[in-house]
């Protein structure tokens, strides 16, 4: 059986996640194989970070990288089942903090969205942009670790390490670097994933302790989903080391593959 809207997070195993390839349509054709640019959806427009600066950065980012043809919406909440099929992967800039009751899609247009993905889309989330659907969790799973009320902190802003474990395709020939960012703790574990950069704890003034995930991948069927926690605001987004690794993933996510 597929995973269904209301399933607790902790009941969520890949093999369960992955069964959604039952009801999913066949894998769309890669249309950017060869010269076409991957369709990127972004979805903003509510947040409790400043969006309206991180967007337009975002924007450039992405426009500027001459890979991606890019579709921003600033009311993603108001999404209908039909709002995915056009893209490659689905970018959440969008976060729901601190209204964390709010359930903004209906059970077709979340059925769409794991369709969607499990029929090989992607999808990508930075830093606050997992910071929504928590009435959902199902897709809290496919975040892999998450901001949790009560559990999850940050200290003052401060320049960090981050340092690529293992060989991902996001991360290969990445050297570690410095970043001056949001340093996010102890994130509540929601659904199955693997770590492919890790922070540096050691120079956060209220605690320290041991790396953190800051890179983060899930799996749905033939769907990839990113978690980068970097990206707090416009200057963690001037950082080249973070711009290398978010193109990376979203292209990774929409693709499988990084072409640099």
């Amino acid at each position: 059986m597929a995973p269904t809207p209301d399933m607790t997070p902790r009941s969520i195993t890949l093999a369960a996640l992955s069964l959604v390839l039952l009801a999913a349509p066949l894998a769309r054709a890669d249309h950017h194989e060869g010269e076409g640019k991957i369709r990127v959806l972004m979805m903003t427009g509510q947040n409790n970070h400043n969006w309206k600066a991180t967007t337009p950065v975002l924007k450039e980012l992405i426009e500027g990288s001459g890979r991606f043809e890019l579709t921003i919406s600033k009311k993603p909440w108001e999404f209908g089942p039909d709002a995915f099929a056009e893209y490659d992967v689905v970018f959440s800039n969008w976060s729901m903090w601190p209204k964390l009751d709010q359930d903004p899609w209906d059970a077709a247009t979340k059925t769409a969205y794991l369709d969607h993905l499990a029929s090989g889309g992607g999808m990508v989330v930075m830093h606050a942009g997992s910071s929504i659907h928590y009435q959902w969790p199902t897709f809290q799973a496919l975040v892999g670790k998450t901001w949790t009320n009560g559990v999850t902190w940050h200290g003052p802003k401060h320049e960090f390490r981050v340092t690529p474990t293992g060989d991902h395709p996001i991360t290969r020939g990445v050297e570690p670097f410095s970043i001056f960012d949001e340093l996010w703790r102890d994130m509540d574990p929601t659904g199955p994933f693997e770590t492919h950069l890790v922070a540096d704890t050691s120079q956060d003034k209220r605690k320290q302790g041991p790396e953190e995930p800051m890179l983060m991948t899930t799996r749905l069927g033939q769907g990839r989903g990113v978690n980068l926690v970097l990206g707090h605001d416009t200057k963690s987004l001037a950082n080249p080391g973070f711009q290398k690794l978010f193109l990376r993933s979203l292209e990774w996510a929409a693709t499988g593959d990084v072409r640099e």
